[in-house]
């Protein structure tokens, strides 16, 4: 046989009165009909953290997710700025290149320029050798010098040209480095100015859960 106050834990609250039969801190109304679904409502509502009955409702736990993930992905607008910074770098260096490639070629056209003027005051001296005149004195001789002033002027026009040219894309150049650099600078910027917000919000979200 079991005692009275077990007895009335088995049967229910109507064996004995709810004051006088105890278990483990719970008096027999706790384990009767109202008693179990009291229980069952407390366990429901101390189930777990997330979850309609815990302290995290899944909306919030999305927030922290959602406000976390910046902390780890750069947002789209650092990227932007690191992309525009990648592109300004290529520029600056296709702009060095042309600078290169100017005065290459002024410097090509240069060779090309002597080589002509050889060519022609050979061809002078030559004609004027089978005519008999006297080089080096009276026409022949201003022939020769004036040929040689328009290959020199040709000469530095070239070479200025070349750099100008040359200048010109370095300028460029500079200006593309330049952006570059601002744009770096933007993109750092901005991942810290959302790092800041990020952590803000989440330190601001934890204040309320207090």
């Amino acid at each position: 046989m079991c005692d009275p106050a077990t007895g009335a834990l088995l049967v229910g609250s109507a064996a004995v009165p709810a004051s006088t039969a105890t278990f483990g801190g719970l008096t027999a109304a706790g384990l009767a009909t109202g008693g179990a679904t009291a229980l069952t409502a407390g366990s429901a509502a101390t189930a777990g953290l997330i979850g309609s009955g815990g302290v995290l409702s899944l909306g919030s736990v999305f927030s922290i997710a959602s406000n976390l993930s910046g902390l780890f992905f750069s947002p789209s607008q650092a990227n932007n700025a690191d992309q525009q910074a990648a592109i300004f770098a290529y520029n600056a260096s296709v702009a060095a290149n042309n600078a290169t490639i100017a005065q290459q070629a002024a410097e090509r056209d240069v060779a090309l320029i002597a080589e002509r003027r050889r060519a022609l005051t050979a061809n002078q001296s030559t004609a004027f050798a089978a005519s008999g005149v006297v080089i080096n004195t009276g026409t022949p001789l201003q022939i020769a010098e004036k040929t040689t002033e328009e290959f020199a002027l040709d000469r530095l026009d070239r070479l200025h040209a070349g750099q100008i040219e040359a200048d010109a894309a370095r300028a460029s150049q500079s200006n593309f480095l330049n952006a570059s650099e601002r744009s770096r600078i933007n993109a750092n910027n901005s991942r810290n100015a959302d790092k800041l917000r990020v952590a803000t919000n989440v330190a601001k979200f934890g204040a309320s859960l207090i």
